[in-house]
């Protein structure tokens, strides 16, 4: 709801100053199902769905809303639940973070800076034509092919 919410409060200022842009950063669970947490892909598919209505809603008032998918991010959040999962594997954060990229095409892990780098292209003016999409930053793990 907080997607919603944010969304219902700027959206009427963005209309009376001529437009603006609103990029909700998901996750993958959204593509990629997991039978251990469900409800982070329920959730994730709903935002990125509601990021589409919300983008036909108000382009006319020239906003253009977006989704981000980010994949596996070195973050605080991240590298807890790596070093989570070496002491349920009983094994090392390095060998599990090595595991975590090893699925990862590019050969390495996102930086935060990939999704930043991302929504600024999309709040620029290089990206006036884009909206109603939701793409991934995820070095290329996704296995969906999304149209």
């Amino acid at each position: 709801m907080g997607y919603i919410r944010c969304a219902r409060e700027c959206v009427p200022h963005m209309i009376a100053s001529g437009g603006g842009r609103i990029i909700n950063i998901g996750g993958m669970a959204a593509r990629n199902s997991s039978p251990t947490n469900p409800g982070s892909g329920v959730t994730n598919s709903a935002m990125s769905n509601y990021s589409k209505a919300l983008s036909d809603d108000v382009a006319a008032d020239g906003i253009l809303v977006n989704c981000i998918h980010p994949g596996s991010t070195r973050t605080e959040r991240y590298m807890g639940l790596v070093a989570e999962r070496a002491d349920r594997n009983n094994t090392s954060s390095e060998a599990e973070l090595a595991g975590s990229v090893g699925e990862i095409p590019i050969g390495r892990m996102i930086e935060p800076d990939d999704i930043a780098n991302l929504a600024a292209f999309l709040c620029s003016d290089l990206a006036s034509a884009i909206t109603g999409q939701t793409i991934a930053v995820d070095g290329g793990a996704g296995r969906g092919v999304h149209f």
